[in-house]
């Protein structure tokens, strides 16, 4: 999926694409649906610091 992420870049916000990959894609009803798979690298800002994974809310259907 990795061609489309230039697109992706314009449309999608900066840190989504930089901290995700994009796991899947899939069109129903003429609704383009995206899955992003978060990175395990752990973003610089916060490579000092002890990090903790609480992990994520249900999906945003919209």
């Amino acid at each position: 999926m990795d061609p489309y992420i230039d697109l992706l870049r314009f449309v999608l916000p900066e840190l989504l694409v930089t901290h995700f990959d994009l796991a899947n894609s899939a069109t129903k009803d003429k609704v383009l649906h995206l899955y992003f798979e978060e990175k395990k690298d752990i973003p610089e800002e916060f490579s000092s610091g002890i990090v903790i994974s609480h992990g994520f809310h249900k999906e945003i259907k919209d």
